[in-house]
């Protein structure tokens, strides 16, 4: 009667504690990454009965462990940033820092820990935000005012390395204080490229009008104006208020065809002002209007319809937003004019007031400069071939000698005393691919200078901060640390796991640190947390059993109480 009075009180005793693991598996069923916790029994001490070779008697239960179940929980959206979830087996690492007596912030603990509730403080620390633990991970380092990522060795690097390399690793971890990554630095543009097409043919369009005789009206002709450019346009080519020569060539159509050879002695002279307007025009003897052909005196007529003829403007401006060194907003680009067929001017805009003067560097890295009267630097000169397709670039004087270096950077000097040089590229624009033009520049590297204005995570653990001038950046990466057992490391009270292991008995259980989606780790779910893996129906069942058990254990030690009662009244 004593075994069994024993035996039922350490039951009483056992399932108590179960009872007390599964209230507190129960009381975490909303717990953000709690893990479940299971209880188990083991038989106590057993005796042998006297005269008996294998009848044995136990006395009772022992618990024997108290063990987690690290199965992944359900995964929730929460619409927080800084909300992460482990979609897998690893872990966050974190660390509990003080400040020394120099004020530096020291860490003197590691933890492990899946619950990825994160806050960004005041002084732009990243912490657990339950207990303020600071989230280790890699800095982004700044180089000459560029935000750099930093580097996770990849899964076989990890792999290789030996327990002491992952735990030195591990300990290599920082804190990640977003402060200096406050602001985006500018940097100057190092290059833009003009792309797309520009009009086969520019200036007034061929037209057919009627020319009639002064002298005898029975006879007139229908002709074809033709326009072709004249030379003496080159030396006000670039200026505000040029005016476009164009020869006027008179063809008998009625002859024979659209494209006859012109009239001999018949060409005279249309000018077009910079919109487009007709600003005189000039028959073949230098007078308004009128040309002779054969010996005999022609008017042309209907001017107005002229005047309505359908003009391409032979000047194209590509204008686009660059940046200097400081990130200052620079607007210039490039304005084309077309000489000839296959043949087009360019130089810089000259758009912003901001630009002091402009020169080109060429191949050989000469400087040409427009503010060089000697040299009298005209523009530069693109070349297509027969096809239309780019062909190659040149300057040019303004007597059109042309010289012989290949213009590869266009250099802006500004008011403010600072240069910014940029590489020119222009092998993507088309010659007659279209019947207008279309050109577009874009500006290569170079931005203004930001603020922070928001971040975000993404699947790999990558922090990516948004800035004011439209611009991101890697800030930091947060490593996932995997282990082989898991169940064996200790719980906090965030359900975090203390990590100070003596690199030579436990390092073997680290498997290593590892970017997100490697090594066995998961991935991370952004916007979300885990919850708790407790099992409502299970624990349930659970705590039915051991009331049950504690009813049973219960009735063992009142019954044998009761018996040995019986006993004791005998014997007196």
């Amino acid at each position: 009667m004593i075994g069994a009075l024993y035996s039922g009180l350490s039951g009483l005793l056992n399932f108590q504690k179960a009872i007390d693991v599964t209230g507190n598996n129960s009381a975490n069923i909303d717990t953000i990454a709690y893990k479940h916790s299971r209880v188990t029994f083991k038989t106590a001490v057993e005796y042998m009965l006297t005269g008996s070779t294998n009848a044995k008697i136990g006395t009772g239960t022992m618990l024997n462990t108290i063990d987690r179940n690290m199965v992944q929980g359900p995964i929730e959206n929460t619409g927080r940033y800084s909300d992460l979830a482990i979609a897998g087996s690893g872990f966050f690492a974190a660390g509990d820092f003080r400040r020394n007596a120099n004020g530096e912030l020291v860490k003197m603990n590691s933890y492990l820990t899946r619950v990825g509730k994160f806050e960004v403080l005041s002084n732009l620390n990243l912490v657990q935000g339950d207990v303020g633990l600071h989230i280790l991970g890699i800095p982004s380092t700044i180089v000459n005012g560029e935000i750099t990522k930093g580097e996770i060795p990849d899964q076989e690097a990890m792999i290789r390395m030996t327990p002491q390399e992952k735990a030195a690793f591990y300990d290599s971890l920082k804190l990640i204080d977003l402060v200096k990554y406050q602001t985006m630095g500018g940097k100057a543009t190092g290059a833009f490229e003009v792309f797309g097409t520009m009009a086969s043919e520019v200036g007034p369009q061929p037209h057919v009008f009627e020319l009639t005789s002064t002298t005898d009206s029975r006879v007139s002709y229908k002709v074809r104006l033709s326009f072709d450019r004249d030379v003496s346009d080159l030396s006000t080519v670039f200026q505000d208020d040029k005016t476009y020569h164009y020869k006027l060539e008179v063809t008998d159509w009625s002859q024979g065809g659209y494209d006859r050879p012109p009239i001999v002695g018949s060409s005279g002279t249309i000018t077009f002002d910079k919109a487009g307007n007709i600003a005189s025009i000039n028959g073949g003897n230098g007078q308004l209007l009128t040309f002779e052909i054969n010996g005999e005196t022609f008017k042309l007529s209907r001017t107005e319809l002229l005047a309505a003829s359908d003009y391409k403007d032979p000047s194209v401006q590509v204008i686009d937003t660059f940046y200097n060194s400081s990130g200052e907003i620079v607007k210039d680009g490039v304005v084309f004019e077309k000489l000839s067929k296959g043949t087009w001017l360019f130089r810089p805009a000259r758009y912003d007031a901001k630009v002091a003067s402009v020169s080109f560097i060429g191949e050989s890295g000469a400087e040409y400069s427009f503010e060089d009267e000697e040299l009298n630097l005209l523009g530069g000169v693109l070349r297509f071939d027969e096809n239309g397709r780019y062909e190659g670039l040149s300057l040019m004087k303004g007597d059109g000698a042309l010289i012989s270096d290949t213009p590869t950077h266009m250099k802006w000097s500004l008011l403010d005393g600072t240069e910014q040089s940029m590489a020119i590229n222009f092998h993507n624009i088309l010659s007659g691919g279209g019947v207008q033009n279309d050109l577009q520049l874009l500006q290569e590297g170079g931005r203004a200078t930001g603020s922070l204005r928001g971040l975000e995570f993404d699947k790999s653990g990558y922090l990516i901060g948004t800035y004011s001038n439209q611009k991101t950046a890697t800030l930091a990466v947060l490593p996932l640390v995997q282990m082989r057992v898991p169940e064996t490391l200790t719980i906090s009270s965030l359900y975090s796991t203390a990590y100070n292991f003596d690199p030579i008995i436990q390092a073997n259980n680290f498997t290593g640190v590892f970017e997100a989606g490697n090594g066995g780790t998961g991935l991370i779910e952004p916007y979300a947390l885990e919850y708790s893996n407790v099992e409502t129906a299970k624990e349930m069942t659970r705590l039915i059993i051991y009331q049950r058990a504690l009813q049973l254990n219960a009735r063992s030690v009142t019954t044998a109480d009761a018996i040995l009662q019986q006993a004791y009244e005998l014997k007196r």
